[in-house]
């Protein structure tokens, strides 16, 4: 009788755990499905259709400040902005990290 209950124990244990790992997946699921919609539906801020994005310019060496200077000098152009990395596919991250203008890497 008594070996009965242990077991009854651990049975209603186990099924605790289960439910409450259940509910925690659950609630992750829809914490996840909520951030992809809103990053999905996300106005950027900035038309899409009005960038250019300019690979291997890391072949200009030290000249891709002046390089970023004379393009913000071009009539129409507002913003410029140099980086390593595009998160978009197709591309690699070459280990590089994102760094402010004027700031150093420490």
């Amino acid at each position: 009788m008594s070996r009965g209950s242990k077991g009854s124990g651990l049975r209603s244990t186990l099924v605790v755990f289960q439910f409450t790992i259940s509910i925690i997946l659950v609630v992750g699921t829809l914490i996840i499905e909520r951030q992809m919609n809103f990053v999905l539906t996300r106005k950027l801020g900035y038309d899409k259709e009005q960038v250019v994005a300019l690979q291997d310019t890391h072949t200009l060496g030290n000249a891709i400040t002046t390089f970023k200077e004379e393009i913000l000098r071009l009539p129409g152009v507002k913003y410029v902005s140099i980086s390593g990395y595009l998160p978009v596919d197709g591309t690699k991250r070459n280990g590089n990290s994102f760094i402010r203008t004027g700031k150093r890497n420490r």
